[in-house]
């Protein structure tokens, strides 16, 4: 007879991380039915609670953790209620401190970029933040055919303004930086 035990070690991080129980899941799939993105990862939603479920870690290293959007409907479709998302950021969060590299390494440039412009001006300066990216990822060339699209449709303001809230959320992304 063979005895299967889950580590709980996992689970527990990513309660106390995000105050969300992976163990509730019961595997319906209706998160990876659901999700917008899941053509793109290596491991489905509904895989990565279950191997969070039994402490895998191997799901530290996965593409799915770092190419989920937030986008949350996988949450609105759980019947349980279970926040994936959060447990998705849990994740990213356990995997930058075990320093563990990201099976994308540029998402998390994307999302450093990101929230530098969003704490600078309290909204995002798209053509900043594009050209920023761009700049520190290398990929200088490689989509600047709809950017000039996007430039020239007026959809890329060349002058940054900020929010009349930017020191708000400045202090908010602050706050969340130090967790």
């Amino acid at each position: 007879m063979i005895d299967l035990v889950a580590d709980d070690s996992l689970s527990n991080q990513i309660k106390e991380i995000c105050g969300e129980n992976v163990k509730k899941c019961y595997q319906c799939g209706k998160c990876t039915a659901s999700c917008p993105l899941s053509f793109a990862m290596d491991v489905k939603p509904n895989q990565v609670m279950r191997m969070a479920q039994l402490g895998l870690k191997e799901v530290l290293q996965s593409s799915t953790i770092w190419i989920c959007a937030s986008c949350a409907s996988c949450t609105a479709r759980c019947p349980l209620e279970i926040r994936i998302s959060f447990v998705m950021d849990a994740l990213r969060e356990i995997a930058l401190k075990e320093n563990i590299p990201p099976k994308e390494p540029n998402i998390p440039l994307f999302h450093r970029v990101f929230f530098r412009w969003i704490g600078w001006l309290g909204k995002l300066y798209e053509l900043g933040f594009i050209m920023e990216y761009k700049l520190r990822s290398r990929q200088w060339f490689n989509d600047i055919l709809m950017g000039i699209k996007m430039f020239i449709n007026g959809k890329l303001n060349p002058i940054p303004t900020s929010s009349p809230n930017s020191e708000e959320v400045r202090k908010l992304i602050e706050k969340a930086s130090q967790r």
